[in-house]
């Protein structure tokens, strides 16, 4: 299994390198003028492997700008619309089938055709969220400060990382298993959100993966909720290593982009006060 790990890691990180250095979109963007993606001011974006804390800092944060008088709005990916609807049911039915809940085979035939679209469906959804009438980038305009839980940063990791290993599908596949290759490559992910315009600012909470499995073990005792499929053991130490590949790779082609890179193994007031800080609101 370690050595099953070790390749996805290995192939993730060659397949986000070849986006710097091959015939790719930085190359296309140099060769038509554009080489810097576009920022939007006060927009800000924070995200982490589960069990960070990125939904308690997004909405301590959000209260925090509020009560200093400032316009501010949170929100997440995938939204409310149709659309981030529809990928919440596709995440849900995925949970459901490794609870054990059975599908019908005709079903389970139009889940595995869904769920092979669901970078598609993230990717239009984070339309909606930037471009849409009461989008992120109207609100900026207008002078308010929005915070994203997440953004096109965990696409990348986790579709990328799905994709490469074979958690994809493995559940649904009437095989027995999955080839690992069912899933959406990085270069396509990329493809997907190469136009989408950058945050201001980029936090990611950095956390141990044993860390983190210890409080998504306790929220699940605390809340009585199951584990989504990306919180499964031994998945989140992937997901660390692929946010930092992802971090390295952002920081040689968005310079424009302030990344701040924080230690979530703090308690979460620490945490809030670093982020206070870098955003000179201390």
């Amino acid at each position: 299994m370690m050595v099953q790990k070790d390749r996805t890691l290995i192939r993730f990180t060659r397949e986000l390198a070849l986006l710097r250095y091959g015939d790719t979109a930085v190359e296309q963007a140099v060769k038509t003028g554009r080489t810097d993606p576009e920022i939007i001011p006060r927009f800000i974006v924070i995200e982490g492997p589960d069990g960070a804390g990125g939904s308690t800092q997004a909405r301590l944060l959000e209260r925090y700008l509020q009560s200093v008088g400032l316009a501010c709005e949170c929100s997440t990916e995938p939204g409310d619309g149709r659309i981030g609807r529809h990928i919440r049911t596709l995440l849900q039915d995925r949970k459901n089938s490794e609870q054990g809940v059975a599908y019908a085979p005709e079903a389970k035939a139009q889940f595995r055709a869904e769920w092979g679209k669901l970078a598609q469906y993230f990717a239009a959804d984070r339309a909606e969220h930037i471009w849409g009438m009461d989008g992120i980038l109207a609100k900026t305009q207008a002078g308010m400060y929005c915070i994203s839980e997440r953004y096109l940063f965990s696409s990348l990791v986790y579709q990328g990382l799905s994709g490469l290993s074979d958690l994809n599908l493995m559940d649904l596949d009437d095989s027995g298993g999955s080839d690992g290759e069912a899933g959406t490559s990085i270069s396509e992910i990329w493809e997907l959100n190469r136009d989408f315009p950058l945050p201001q600012h980029f936090f990611y909470l950095d956390i141990a993966a044993d860390l983190a499995e210890q409080r998504i073990a306790r929220r699940e005792t605390e809340e009585q909720t199951k584990r989504e499929i990306f919180e499964q053991e031994g998945f989140l130490a992937q997901v660390r290593q692929a946010y930092l590949a992802v971090l390295e790779h952002f920081g040689r082609i968005a310079p424009g982009m302030e990344i701040h890179h924080l230690d979530a193994n703090q308690s979460r007031e620490v945490l809030q006060g670093q982020i206070l800080q870098r955003l000179g609101q201390s």
